[in-house]
């Protein structure tokens, strides 16, 4: 009996520790695939207060909030729609939330997710679907909420 209650205790903690493993990281070390990972300590090496503005966005507030970034982007013809059927299965049904929906010009689909409620934002994800067959894929995690993407965000387009 203890051998038994042991081996399922093992597989369960085994199960875990596999389930906590972020799936987008399977496509990092492909051929094919364009990967930047940016860690926790390589973000807090921004300084403090630090005006980074990008076309408007300003992303200096917001990068001591967040645990890691993760970039995917490939045009591969097999795993650039592998990338975006995971990205898309991952978002449906798990705690999402829709946030935007852009539709460009040149049909390209974007869409940004987060998981959380508006005052405890753990990630976001966009999701960019191509029209010439280039998938991007770009996860942020942290804690973060919905008026930090506000702030970073009110430049935009001015």
């Amino acid at each position: 009996m203890k051998k038994t209650i042991l081996s399922i205790l093992l597989l369960a903690s085994v199960t875990l520790t596999f389930a906590q493993k972020n799936p987008f990281e399977q496509f990092s070390d492909m051929d094919g695939v364009t990967s930047v990972f940016i860690s926790k300590t390589m973000l807090s090496m921004t300084p403090k207060n630090s005006k980074m503005d990008y076309n408007g966005v300003n992303v200096g507030g917001f990068l001591n909030k967040l645990s890691s970034i993760l970039i995917l982007t490939s045009e591969d013809k097999k795993i650039a729609p592998q990338m975006l059927s995971l990205a898309n299965d991952r978002v449906k049904g798990r705690d999402y939330e829709l946030l935007m929906r852009v539709k460009s010009d040149d049909n390209d689909n974007i869409n940004f997710f987060m998981k959380g409620k508006p005052e405890d934002i753990r990630e976001l994800i966009m999701i960019v679907a191509g029209s010439d067959g280039e998938n991007v894929i770009m996860q942020f995690l942290g804690n973060f909420t919905l008026s930090d993407i506000q702030q970073m965000t009110e430049g935009f387009n001015k």
